[in-house]
């Protein structure tokens, strides 16, 4: 029971059980130097002795090496029995697997091996084993079918036995745990306190469906009453999984675009359900209840204080923190961080001298191109792509000049690609 784990655990420690089964164990791991100290064996060991002996002294003939442990006693001491029973059958399944067997023959073993250490206390454990006994059942039916009885060594049963497990099946039960994960399927429609709609980007939702050359449905005019129309399922997919949320409705988009940042719509499922709250609850409703958040995890968005964004990678935190430290100014947003982009050079706007006709032949040809790509009337831009050392020593020498804009927050001043 849950309640006498606290004592076994201290007697565990007490005892002085640290590592590894046996001796022999130890062995068979290349550690047979150890010997049997402070292994399960030798602190289950101890207790029995102690519980046999009690504060009795005991003659070193009579006790074998071993000294007891006496704090086992008492009505409690049957949880030392209960150690010993368990570290017997592990040592009994070491030695077992030790040896290669049939796809059978493994089969067989882990379900004794199931049966003598599991038993289940709820349905989320019985479904658990239910779920083991039916990969081992696949796995020698699959052998089977192939033909093949060889003999195979533990790691390729275990392999088999537990990849069968991370196989998506149908048969699966919808509400097995406290998160369900899946895809919107009709009937499904069961209250949840939060549902969460991941990817629904314009032209991913509603599915398309492709249409084959000899499909008359899809020809203009032809469809009839009761044809199927995957757009139509998706839309009531959708439609059911907003009545099944019972708090919280979460639905997120890609809202912009990885290659030039530039805007994207939300599916136009998404983008009804918008007009709708801002037609029931007024103009700019939906907008208060969207949060836009940065492409790149390292945005330093994430990090300034009142933008209402946060962040549980500290290691991101520590990387702004050293490149603030390093720069003596403040942080340089990220491409694709809400549009901004990185002036090249540190003087003020309108320049005082005119900038470079063509790329210096010492760039590396990763700054070359870039100059090549983007430019503003007189001042020279780039988003940042490059490696921050490249551009810190090389480009940002050769503009000579910048706009006050790109030192704050929004470049689009001055950027216009």
């Amino acid at each position: 029971k849950d309640e006498h784990l606290p004592t076994l655990t201290r007697w565990m420690a007490g005892s002085g059980i640290r590592w590894g089964l046996s001796a022999e164990h130890r062995a068979g791991l290349g550690l047979g130097v150890c010997g049997d100290d402070n292994s399960a064996l030798f602190g289950v060991q101890r207790m029995l002795m102690g519980y046999a002996c009690g504060a009795d002294p005991v003659d070193d003939g009579v006790s074998m090496g071993v000294s007891p442990y006496f704090e086992v006693g008492g009505l409690d001491a049957e949880l030392a029995g209960s150690l010993a029973h368990l570290l017997q059958a592990l040592i009994d399944w070491w030695q077992i697997c030790t040896q290669s067997a049939t796809p059978a023959q493994w089969a067989e073993r882990c379900r004794a091996m199931l049966a003598a250490l599991f038993k289940p206390r709820d349905d989320n454990d019985r479904n658990a084993l239910a779920a083991l006994d039916q990969a081992l059942n696949d796995w020698v039916r699959a052998c089977g079918e192939a033909g093949f009885a060889e003999a195979v060594p533990l790691a390729v049963a275990r392999s088999a036995w537990l990849e069968a497990l991370k196989a998506p099946r149908l048969e699966q039960r919808f509400r097995a745990g406290g998160v369900t994960f899946c895809t919107l399927m009709p009937m499904r429609a069961i209250p949840f306190k939060a549902v969460c709609l991941l990817g629904m980007n314009d032209g991913d939702y509603p599915r398309r469906s492709p249409r084959a050359d000899f499909d008359l449905m899809g020809l203009p005019g032809m469809t009839r009453p009761g044809d199927r129309s995957r757009r139509d399922d998706d839309r009531q997919l959708m439609l059911e999984a907003l009545l099944s949320a019972r708090q919280v409705l979460y639905v997120s988009w890609s809202g912009r675009s990885v290659r030039d940042n530039s805007e994207q719509p939300p599916s136009v499922l998404v983008s009804q359900l918008r007009d709708e709250i801002d037609l029931l609850w007024g103009k700019d409703t939906a907008k208060g209840l969207t949060t836009v958040h940065p492409l790149q995890p390292f945005s330093r968005a994430y990090f300034e204080v009142g933008s209402g964004l946060q962040t549980y990678a500290k290691e991101w935190r520590a990387a702004q923190q050293d490149h603030r430290g390093e720069g003596g100014g403040s942080i340089i947003g990220a491409a694709g961080d809400r549009g901004e982009g990185l002036c090249c050079c540190r003087r003020s706007w309108p320049p005082t001298s005119k900038p470079r006709s063509s790329p210096s032949p010492n760039w590396p040809a990763s700054c070359a191109n870039l100059w090549a790509r983007f430019s503003v009337s007189g001042c020279r831009c780039i988003w940042k792509t490059s490696a921050a050392s490249c551009m810190t020593k090389n480009c940002l020498a050769w503009a000579g000049w910048t706009c006050t804009s790109c030192s704050t927050t929004n470049c689009s001043t001055c950027l216009r690609i």
